[in-house]
């Protein structure tokens, strides 16, 4: 029998579940999101202050529903010397972590009385799932 290859979202419908910090990412119809346990107002008040303190680079509020960012990843150094340049080049089985830096938008909205936090690229569209799931683990551990 043949096996139906699926298109949807990868990995696990919810993930970085934390009783303590209020905060999950998860997954709905091939969208990630964030979901946080409290008002919209409050999210939004605190999500500028987490960008900064996050070492991205907070660069223009969206109305009252989200910040423009940017998120610079600067990869940290592997140099170990002689014998980790020599050999660090020789392990081709090592893959480069992948570079998610770009501008972004982050946009909440309101769900009852929680908030879901979406990443989009800086012209609006929807981010890379793995670059938003990425930024999203950022974010939630530090809105908490």
């Amino acid at each position: 029998p043949q096996k139906e290859i699926r298109t949807f979202p990868p990995r696990v419908d919810s993930t970085s579940t934390d009783a303590q910090t209020g905060s999950a990412v998860r997954w709905s119809a091939g969208v990630v999101y964030l979901s946080v346990k409290d008002s919209q107002a409050s999210v939004f008040r605190r999500l500028g202050i987490v960008v900064t303190r996050s070492g991205m680079s907070l660069l223009n509020t969206i109305g009252d529903s989200g910040y423009s960012f940017a998120y610079r990843h600067v990869p940290k150094s592997t140099d170990e010397g002689f014998f980790g340049r020599f050999f660090g080049k020789m392990a081709f089985w090592r893959d480069k972590p992948p570079n998610y830096s770009g501008d972004y938008e982050a946009v909440t909205q309101a769900e009852g009385e929680n908030t879901r936090v979406y990443i989009k690229n800086a012209d609006g569209s929807d981010a890379d799932p793995d670059a938003a799931e990425h930024l999203l683990e950022i974010l939630g551990m530090r809105l908490g």
